[in-house]
Parts: structure tokens; sequence; C-alpha cells
């Protein structure tokens, strides 16, 4: 991107006195250089030190590389620009049991592991799934003479594992399986040849350890190097010669079968970078010129007293024609400290107050790697472009937040209990009036579980499934359509976290943490028999636009929604099954209401019937194009039966709650004593109907999560029947025990509309469940995929063999 598209960059977007500008085209020029460098088959990991940016990190997570991450925090904000968290590597010293813990919970399976303490705490670690947890064995104490611009080890340093200290490491991993070796031992080489020698060198010396030690070398990974300027103009290096150098090095050392690994940050992203700044200033002070910005180390270099940056030389170009003649001038920012210097004595026509100045080549270890907190001036904005366009515009912010005085925060489940009052005290108005239930949803936008599925690093409370499924039943026995209402939302929400584009989640998943977006599913049709995956209504092209038009006889809570998400088929010519699934902003919109909501049961969701009309950007479509059957199965499908579900056993648990309450403490001769056998023996077959939709649910979330653990997708035969016999089994069951319940009260207290043990609500609620998603569509479904699992593998614990 040239000088004056970002010189208008910066005035189009208007976002201040300071900003970034990242190329993304620069990014994936760069991924490219990389991969031509090093052997064909090496893994690649982007390092998010470097820039954790969703979106430049995004680039390259599309680029098929993964992520090395040396936080938990840069775990977050690496699988918020789309890296796949089973592929991670966890790097760094000074792991703590519970940065393990977290990272393992998160997906993590690979760690670089630099001491013998770090694998004595690994090792006794548990894994969800009975997943084996990887590990590389970071070496340092080796003695090479090549020269970098920063040696990361072969001396002594916080950094790995001298050989010394290998056979006490080998002795701790009894349950972890140690699968290679880890050498960093150089950092920004632009010195090819040397970088070349390092590399061979660390070959033939993890070669011989290996031998040695007895340590398999399934991975090698050789760390990087890879330069790039920072802060002035030029060029990246060419490490094309880097390739034959390393296969010819691999193929004399039989090390044939060993996968290689390389990472790089500043390589990869540090020529996409530039940061635009105004001057606030000019002064003069004895004899000497000052230009003050508004950027300083806040904004740029705040690393150089760590050696990690060059202190106070970077170059900068005006954006702006220039006048006078060159004079020697300082450039500092705006803080409060005399050590506040980008660059002392620069050679350039004085600038002008209003100016634009530029700084290439800072896309790696500029805006996080400075002092952004200090003074608590605001960060400068982080704009992103795409051939010439901007393409988002963000900015980082510092934030407190309060945290309970003995140090744990409220979980989801604590949060869904403080709801769960709240939600009963509007169900009966609600249900009464058929009136959505405005007061239940404004609560559950400032308690934050609308973003219960949305990553920490966006802000979210970053549950799973099992967390969703615990919070269902918690809000189904305060109030049925409410619960409903946010499980729906849930379904959407999740399908954008893990289908959405890098773009699409930083631009509305904050939103929809912060409980400003609630989202409507808008997947019903006329003329379809609830058939989710074929669609009659088509998107069609407009430019980089689609137009939308679509029909939907039931949109739950569809006038109270922020936005949608909406099934289209593909295209006009499409064929009915080329479904694709879009965001529509409801501002974007016209939202007419076609059909009323006056039904038996579920009367507060307001499930009313819509027609929306609008354009939608080609970067609103969720997945790809034509391609909603796999977000239907690995999304759609499991988060709605589970979070349906749990709804569905919370009303009915909440209701046998009351009843078994009430025969406890009423008179005899008010409803059957809990005394009376017969009473005693229906309370029984109540609770066992509860029993097994219970146990039934928890084990379908275990099965699911563990697919998702092992990034495994849940369209096996045998998974798809678990996921179908858990809607059917809860929708049947539930509303058998709720029924049997007010068989059991009688007429007094279980028919009537006033009964304060509000059995009649939670039974129409309940004869809803087996009609949403007929369970007669999903019997005739079961029952062919029933043909094809002929092993017939019944939902059991996890590594159960049949």
């Amino acid at each position: 991107m040239d000088s004056t598209s970002e010189a208008s960059a910066l005035l189009k977007v208007k976002i201040g006195t300071s900003c970034y500008v990242y190329d993304l085209d620069d990014v994936l020029a760069a991924a490219q250089e990389l991969r031509s460098a090093v052997p064909a088959a090496s893994r690649l990991y982007y390092s998010l030190k470097a820039n954790p940016h969703p979106v430049v990190a995004g680039v390259l997570a599309d680029a098929g590389f993964r992520a090395e991450v040396s936080s938990i925090g840069e775990f977050d904000q690496a699988c918020r620009a789309g890296f796949t968290a089973a592929e991670a590597l966890y790097t760094g010293p000074g792991k703590t049991e519970r940065d393990l813990r977290d990272a393992i919970s998160r997906g993590v399976r690979v760690f670089s592991c630099e001491s013998v303490d770090e694998i004595r705490c690994l090792d006794r670690q548990e894994v969800p799934g009975g997943d084996s947890l990887q590990v590389l064995l970071r070496i340092n104490g080796m003695e090479s003479h090549s020269a970098g611009s920063l040696r990361m080890a072969n001396t002594a340093s916080q950094f790995g594992l001298t050989p010394d200290r290998l056979e006490g490491a080998l002795a701790q991993a009894r349950n972890v399986r140690v699968v290679g070796m880890h050498l960093y031992t150089i950092s920004n080489a632009h010195d090819v040849q040397a970088l070349i020698d390092e590399h061979l060198f660390n070959l033939g010396a993890a070669h011989r350890l290996a031998g040695e030690f007895g340590i398999s070398l399934e991975v090698l990974d050789l760390g990087g190097g890879f330069a790039s300027p920072y802060a002035r103009p030029g060029e990246r290096p060419d490490y094309r010669a880097l390739r034959p150098a390393v296969e010819a090095e691999v193929a004399g050392l039989g090390l044939a079968d060993t996968t290689l690994a390389f990472e790089s940050g500043r390589f990869l992203v540090g020529g996409s970078g530039s940061l635009l700044t105004e001057v606030v200033d000019v002064k003069q002070s004895h004899a000497k010129t000052f230009v003050v910005l508004a950027s300083g180390i806040n904004h740029l270099g705040g690393m150089s007293g760590l050696r990690r940056l060059p202190p106070a030389s970077a170059v900068f170009e005006n954006l702006m024609p220039s006048q006078g003649e060159p004079e020697t001038v300082t450039l500092v920012g705006p803080l409060c400290t005399p050590t506040d210097v980008l660059s002392a004595r620069v050679w350039m026509p004085r600038p002008r107050i209003g100016d634009v100045l530029r700084v290439p080549n800072v896309g790696a270890y500029g805006l996080t790697a400075s002092l952004v907190g200090f003074l608590g001036h605001e960060a400068p904005a982080e704009v992103t472009t795409r051939a010439g366009e901007v393409v988002t515009v963000s900015r980082l912010r510092l934030t407190r937040e309060e945290e309970r005085a003995d140090g744990f925060s409220d979980s989801a489940q604590d949060i869904a209990h403080r709801m769960q009052p709240l939600l009963a005290q509007h169900a009966s108005a609600a249900d009464a009036s058929a009136r959505f239930p405005e007061e239940s949803l404004k609560a559950l936008r400032a308690s934050g579980l609308l973003g219960l599925l949305v990553p920490r690093s966006y802000g979210g409370l970053g549950g799973g499934l099992r967390d969703l499924a615990e919070v269902g039943v918690i809000l189904g026995a305060g109030c049925t359509s409410t619960a409903m209402i946010w499980a729906m939302h849930c379904q959407q929400v999740d399908a954008v976290v893990r289908f959405g584009s890098a773009e699409l989640r930083q631009r509305v998943l904050p939103e929809i943490a912060r409980g400003a977006c609630y989202l409507g599913s808008v997947t019903s049709e006329r003329m379809k028999g609830g058939d989710l995956l074929t669609s009659a209504s088509a998107l069609v092209a407009d430019g980089e636009r689609f137009w939308l038009n679509r029909d939907a006889p039931i949109v739950t809570g569809g006038m109270h929604a922020d936005s949608y998400l909406v099934t289209m088929r593909s295209a006009p010519e499409a064929s009915p099954n080329r479904v694709t699934l879009v965001w529509a902003d409801r501002a974007s919109l016209t939202v007419e209401q076609r059909r009323e909501w006056n039904t038996m049961g579920m009367r507060a969701t307001e499930s009313v019937g819509l027609t929306l009309r609008g354009f939608v950007d080609r970067g609103a479509v969720i997945g790809e194009e034509g391609g909603f059957r796999a977000i239907a199965l690995e999304s759609f499908v499991p988060v709605g039966h589970i979070a349906w579900a749990a709804v569905w056993l919370g009303a009915a648990r909440g209701g046998l709650a009351r009843v078994a309450t009430s025969m406890r403490s009423r008179e005899q001769s008010s409803v059957p004593a809990a005394q009376s056998d017969l009473a005693q023996a229906r309370l029984a077959d109540v609770r066992t109907k509860l029993e097994a939709v219970s146990a039934y649910l928890w084990q379908v979330v275990a099965e699911v999560e563990q697919l998702r653990s092992a990034r495994q997708r849940p369209d096996a035969p045998a998974t798809q029947i678990h996921l179908n016999t858990l809607k059917v089994l809860a929708s049947t069951l539930t509303y058998q025990a709720v029924d049997e319940c007010v068989q059991l009260v009688g007429l007094a207290h279980g028919y009537r509309r006033d009964s304060e043990l509000r059995l009649e609500a939670v039974l129409r609620d309940l004869r809803s469940a087996s009609l949403n998603l007929s369970n007669d569509r999903l019997q005739v479904t079961s029952g062919a995929l029933g043909l094809v699992d002929t092993s017939v593998r019944l939902v059991a614990r996890s590594g159960f063999r049949w």
C-alpha cells in the first residue's frame, strides 16, 4: 500500500491522530515467501507475539499456519483469529500449573517444555476425552558460532533444558508423550548464510541428542530467525537458499521421517504495517527543534529498553508536501517523560502542525510491544486493508474488571441461578398475554449470558457445551419460553464462532458478549416440511452484495432481534440443497411481521412470521457459500439438541421439585401425602424419566465435546443417532413427566392456571417439544442411519469398544 493510499485511509476512516495500517496482501505474500524458503512438508507456526491483531493473524490461519503462543491470552487471541486449538504450540518459560490446566481445557495438546519441573507438572494434568499430550523438549546449551541480532539459546538463559538435564526430564514423562525437540537459538538474522549455518548445526545437534538419549524425533522444531527491517525502509531477506541446504542435511542424517517445524513472527507481518501519526506541536528549545507527535513510545518501540527493538532510531517520512530546507529535528511523543523519543537528530524539512508522518515496517512488535497503558493515552486505531481498500477499523482498549475478594469470578451457572427467579417472576404475565419477555431478555443482556459461547478473547464467558447445558437446565426452571429464546440465540452464536470469518467475528462477537446483540434464527420456510437443509428462497448476487428476500413462518423472538442468521439457497439457479447461511443486521433490512403467534404453549417466545428484505455484504456469509450442511452437522444440530433438551429438562425438573415440596408440606386432604405408596410410586416414575433424560444429556455432551476437542466432526452415523435420540427422548419424557405430575396432584393443583405449582403452563410449553423439529422426521432419519451403523454403537463412555 503506497503512502498516498495510507494517508487517505487515515482521513477516510476518521479515526483520530494516529493509526496503524496493516496491508493484508503483504502478509499473504510474506507467507508464500516463507513457505518457499523451507522444505515443502514443513510445519509452519505464526508467533502471535509479533502481532495478535485478529484479522492480520487470521490471514495466516487461513493460509494453513498454526499458532505459536506463550500465554493463555495469546492462545485466546489465536482462537479469535481462527487458528485450531489442537494444532497450537504452547511455548515459553515459567508456565504455571494454572496456565497448563487452562491451556489443556481449551484444547491445547502440544507443549514445548523448558524444565524438568514443567514436564513433571504437565505429566500430572488430566486431559479431557483421554487425549494424550505431546511434548517437544526445548534444548539449550550447545556451542554454535553463528551470529544473529539476538541470541535465544546456547548461552546461559531462562530458555530450555541443557543436555545434562535431559535424562531427568525424560524420567518425568510418564503420561505425556515426548515427540521431539525444539531449538530456537537465533532471532532476526539478516545474514542469510548465518541463519542457514545455525539451522544446519541444530539439525546435527538434535540428531546426536536423539541418538544419545533415545528421544523420538517425530517432530523437530528449528525455531525461526527470519528477519525483517524494523521502523525503517527495507525489504525482507531472501531465504530461498535455506530449503536445499536443509533438505540435503536432512537426507544426510537420515531424518526423512521427521516433520520439521519453523516459527516466524516479524518476517510474516513486519512489512505489512505502517504507523501514521500527526504532528501536534513544533517547538524550539535552546538550539534544538522538537517535533511533538501524537504517537510516542506508548505506540511504538516501548520494548527498546528490553533490547528487542532499536531505541530512538525510527525513520519517518512526511506524507504531506514538505516546505523549507532540511534541518536537524528530534521527533518525540506526547508522554510526560524525557525518555519519549522516537528518533533523535533527524535531518528533514521541519514538519508543520497537522502534517502526517509515516513509519514503515512496523507490522511486527508495534502496538502491543509498546507501553500502551502508560499515562492512559488512547491507543491508535488499527486499520486493515486489502487491495488498497479498508477492510476493518478497530482500537485496542485497556479495561479494569472487578473480581471477587476470593479471587474467583462468578461462573455462568452462578449467573444463571441469579437470573432464574427473575425469569419466573415475569413468566406468567408473558405467557398469559403471549408477549415477548422483554424484562427477562434485558436482564439476560446485562448478565453476560448472551455471550456464554463467545470466547473470552472477544469479551465473552468462553463457555462450552457443558456450560450451555447446565445454564439451560437452570434457566428452564424459571421460564421455559425465555430459556428457549436464549437457547436459540446460543445456537446461532456457536455457528458464528466456529464458521464466521475473522472480520465478522471481530465485528460482532464483542457486541454479542456485552449483550448488545440478540440473534434471531431464520431457518423456517413454507412448503419444505421442516427440512433444515433445503431452501426455496435464493440469494441474488449484486456485485459485492447479495439481495435477500426471505419469508419465514416462524422466527423465535423475531421482532425483537438485533440481527439474524438466515438460510437461503445460494443462487437462483442453485439446487434447493445448496444452502448458504448469512448474517443480516436488523438495521440494513426491512422487517415486516406477517403472522401472529397465538399458541397453546411457548407463548412468550412470540415466534411470529416475518418477511426480511435487504442487502447483505458477501463478507456476511458464514462458512462456505452453499455449505450450510456442514454448519448444521457441526453446530446447529448438536448445539440445538443439547440446549433444547437442557431447557426442557430444567422445566420438568422445576415442576417436579415444586410438586415434591408441596407433597411434603401440605395436609393429606390437600394433595397426595408423601407417605402414600401410590403417590411415592408415581413420584418415582416421574423421577425415573428425568434421570434418564439427564444421564443421556450429559453423555451426549461428553461425546460431542470430545469430538470438538479432537477437531473431529460429529457426523458419524452413531453420533447423529445419539443427537437425534437426545432430542426425541427429552421432548417425550419431560412432557410425560409433567403430565404425570398433573395426574399426581389432581385438578385443584395441577390443572388450574392459577396454581402456585405452575404445572399447567409447563405442560403446555413441553407439548411443543416434539413438534419443534418434528420427532417423526428425526426418527425417519435415525432409522436410515441405523442401517448404516450396523455395529449398533450405542451411547457410552469415551473409549468403550462395543
